[in-house]
């Protein structure tokens, strides 16, 4: 009877023992980690206007204002703290409607001429349909055309037009520019007229800068 009184004191000490160690442990965990939300906190509090200018601001917005000078299809922002050193950054890119350029005067495909993103940053809405008017005749824009049509030219088209599905021209004018479609297209000699300069003067138009998707740090790069 005294041998098991003396095992169950001694399981018992044990326990406590292993008790008390992990609520020291834990409490140290707890502490540990208020610890470090406070750092957290301050470091918030300290860079409170970067993190307006570089988080809360459009990034989109910011890349635009900030392209004029730029020629390559990448470059970064960056908002400093000299009192803290510290700074922080994202990144813009350059998205063109044409990952290639037609270089005749009609193509079949869209997919060898757009950007596979094209639609992040384009949509119907930014291009110009039939009826055109006066003034889009000459203005070295992208005609979009859905479905299957018939467009017969009163004048001359500068600029180069997109058609989804199959087209058929017909009138006195012609386009003068390029023309990719999808499906078919039916059109007299000679009434789409290649021209180079059109063509560029479409895609420089065409292009725009957007922040980059999870491109924001806050440290400085090694």
């Amino acid at each position: 009877m005294l041998k098991k009184g003396v095992v169950t004191l001694t399981a018992l000490l044990l326990l406590s023992s292993a008790l008390l160690l992990f609520l020291m442990l834990d409490e140290q965990i707890l502490a540990l980690h208020r610890a470090n939300l406070g750092e957290r906190l301050r470091y918030l509090q300290q860079r409170e206007h970067l993190l307006q200018q570089s988080v809360a601001a459009d990034g989109n917005t910011l890349c635009r204002q900030q392209s004029a000078v730029q020629t390559e299809n990448f470059f970064s922002i960056h908002f400093t703290d000299s009192q803290q050193d510290q700074q922080h950054s994202i990144i813009c890119h350059r998205l063109t409607l044409f990952k290639t350029l037609p270089q005749q005067a009609s193509a079949k495909g869209w997919s060898n001429f757009l950007h596979p993103d094209w639609q992040t940053g384009w949509q119907q809405s930014d291009f110009v349909h039939l009826p055109l008017k006066a003034a889009d005749y000459a203005a070295n824009r992208v005609l979009w055309i859905e479905g299957d049509s018939e467009w017969q030219l009163a004048q001359d088209f500068y600029g180069v037009v997109l058609v989804n599905g199959r087209l058929k021209l017909s009138g006195e004018g012609k386009i003068i520019g390029a023309l990719i479609y999808q499906t078919a297209l039916q059109s007299t000699e000679n009434q789409i007229e290649f021209n180079q300069s059109v063509v560029n003067n479409v895609a420089e138009q065409y292009q725009q800068w957007l922040y980059r998707s999870d491109s924001w740090h806050d440290f400085n790069p090694l």
